[in-house]
């Protein structure tokens, strides 16, 4: 792909992504998908070259990037380090 196509896709990602996703979510499930993406942006912003990347700059980034996995390996990362999940179990009695 050459870099004048790359340019053009991205001029076409909103300014502000975030606002776009979530707009497209149902109110219930806005707000928890918002604190997902906050925890996410908390862990890449941690990385090594990724400093103060915006939602907006990972999209970027990924359209310029060689590699097309830099974000998926990120994101592999972060879901590798998150706590265990707690089972829930409940008590039958028969």
């Amino acid at each position: 792909m050459s870099q004048n196509t790359t340019l053009r896709m991205a001029d076409r990602i909103p300014k502000d992504p975030v606002e776009f996703w979530l707009s497209r979510l149902d109110a219930d499930m806005r707000r928890t998908n918002r604190s997902h993406l906050l925890r996410w942006m908390l862990y890449v912003n941690k990385q090594p070259g990724w400093e103060n990347a915006t939602p907006r700059d990972l999209l970027v980034r990924q359209l310029e990037y060689q590699d097309k996995y830099v974000i998926l390996d990120l994101l592999q990362n972060y879901v590798k380090d998150l706590p265990p999940l707690r089972k829930r179990s409940a008590r039958v009695e028969c």
